[in-house]
């Protein structure tokens, strides 16, 4: 989205008034990637790097009016912890000062790299994902779904319609309480493009104002997903396998958690992501997509 040069300034402005700099800011940045708020690396005058978040989408601010207040919570709650994540510098959570919400954090090394995941890359994912599971954070968000169950109906495109039935009627019937939950702090968006790497190497992780508590096979199953889209279905399973490795007896595997981050994309078709085009990948197309998100969701339902 673009922001007028004057809602702009107002940010500049309230950035050296919470920072205490009496200097400038040489760079003001677009990040690429972002797709639902607007991001901004900030460059001050003696060199230390800060990312903006302006939370600029007006119907997901209506929808959920605390979008800055819940990263800025989760930031906080992170803090400390061996993974390297933005710390908290300062929130406008209405933004009374920059015209939008904003989180002001700090700039973690890396960038986000969609290169063909081999298993040492898919392994490191599956670490990094334990990593933040493993951290003791007390939320007051709770996990929820984005969609009523209820409501679900099989997608006229689709050329399995009657799979999909038999997918949202198993799980309507089966609901969460039926299914060991493995509840813990989890991110909420955990995918490739929310990590940055340093050549061939995990740096860090970004985009918390999804973070709660709730079932890790949600993380999971949403980074599933998003490998099966952007590489095909045998890296979602290598993906599986190397976090149940990695996890041990903390984690009990159950294909409804799957089924729950499909039926997110719905009412569909998927698209290609506009990030994933943002960081350089070529050769993705509407087809594609389409053809990985059946190829997965008949590989998950072949799992139960």
């Amino acid at each position: 989205m673009m922001i007028e040069e004057e809602h702009l300034e107002q940010a500049k402005q309230w950035i050296l008034q919470k920072t205490k700099s009496n200097g400038t800011i040489p760079s003001f940045t677009p990040l690429l990637g972002a797709t639902s708020s607007s991001l901004y690396k900030v460059t001050m005058d003696d060199d230390v790097l800060y990312v903006l978040r302006l939370y600029t989408n007006r119907e997901w601010n209506n929808q959920v009016p605390d979008l800055a207040l819940h990263e800025a919570s989760s930031l906080e709650g992170i803090k400390g912890s061996m993974l390297q994540t933005p710390q908290l510098i300062a929130i406008d959570e209405k933004g009374k000062h920059t015209r939008y919400p904003a989180v002001l954090m700090s700039k973690v090394p890396g960038i986000p790299q969609l290169f063909p995941m081999d298993q040492e890359a898919l392994t490191q994912l599956a670490e990094t994902l334990l990593a933040i599971h493993s951290m003791e954070v007390d939320l007051q968000w709770i996990y929820s779904s984005y969609y009523e169950i209820e409501t679900l109906q099989a997608p006229k495109w689709s050329y399995q319609v009657e799979l999909w039935e038999k997918a949202i009627e198993y799980t309507k019937k089966v609901q969460a309480d039926h299914v060991k939950q493995d509840v813990t702090f989890i991110h909420r968006d955990y995918h490739p493009m929310n990590v940055l790497w340093e050549g061939r190497k995990i740096t860090g992780v970004v985009d918390w104002v999804n973070a709660c508590i709730g079932p890790r096979g949600v993380d999971v199953g949403h980074c599933r997903l998003n490998l099966a889209l952007l590489y095909g279905v045998e890296k979602a399973d290598q993906f599986l396998l190397e976090y149940t490795n990695v996890a041990g007896d903390s984690f009990h595997y159950h294909p409804y958690w799957d089924l729950r981050m499909l039926f997110e994309f719905l009412p569909g078709p998927p698209t290609v992501y506009q990030g994933w085009l943002d960081v350089g990948v070529t050769g993705l197309t509407e087809r594609l997509m389409k053809q990985r998100f059946e190829a997965y969701l008949l590989s998950v339902w072949e799992r139960m």
